[in-house]
């Protein structure tokens, strides 16, 4: 086992359970990026 896996810095089952039902198949979205939004918004 690796140690940067999908439950990396997931402490308990109900995380998991979360991650994985939930999250895991939602794009990432990172407002701290410092991109302009309406550049982000067109492509």
């Amino acid at each position: 086992m690796s140690f940067i896996n999908d439950n990396f810095m997931i402490s308990n089952a109900r995380g998991v359970a979360l991650y994985r039902d939930v999250a895991k198949e939602l794009p990432i979205i990172d407002y701290h990026c410092h991109l302009v939004a309406k550049d982000i918004f067109r492509k």
